[in-house]
């Protein structure tokens, strides 16, 4: 079976048992044996919409997922401290961390001074975040003129 989404590079991971929680956009394919369901994400403000729902995928087999370029995995390190992730750049996680939305709006991001992004979601326990180094651009992807 080939698939393709519009040029993404597409990573293949083996769930040994384990499971990942997936940004819909980022699901390309996965075992049908393998149990999954759509997810709230606990530990988030409502804030636009983004991240409140995902793909929760686990147990025994493939999952292919999509990624804007070569991801990158984030070791969140298993201690108190955050790992911190533009939304629009989040590819999936370890269902078992610890999610919450972090606001960082400041005065200077109206002036050019700040990182541009207002909000970020926030990881902490033992796992692993998956992120792709751009943001997704797939709606700009998919309408051209």
């Amino acid at each position: 079976l080939y698939l393709a989404d519009y040029g993404a590079n597409v990573v293949v991971i083996n769930l040994n048992g384990d499971g990942i929680s997936v940004n819909a956009t980022n699901l390309l394919a996965f075992d049908a044996h393998l149990t999954w369901g759509v997810e709230r994400v606990k530990g988030l403000a409502k804030f636009a919409g983004q991240g409140l729902w995902n793909t929760k995928i686990s147990g025994q087999g493939w999952v292919a997922l999509t990624s804007r370029g070569k991801p990158i995995v984030v070791d969140c390190g298993g201690g108190e401290n955050e790992t911190y992730v533009d939304p629009d750049a989040l590819v999936a996680w370890s269902p078992n961390l610890k999610v919450k939305g972090k606001r960082s709006f400041k005065a200077q991001s109206l002036i050019g001074r700040g990182s541009g992004e207002a909000y970020q979601m926030a990881f902490s326990g033992t796992g692993i975040v998956v992120v792709q180094p751009s943001e997704d651009s797939t709606d700009r992807l998919r309408v051209r003129g």
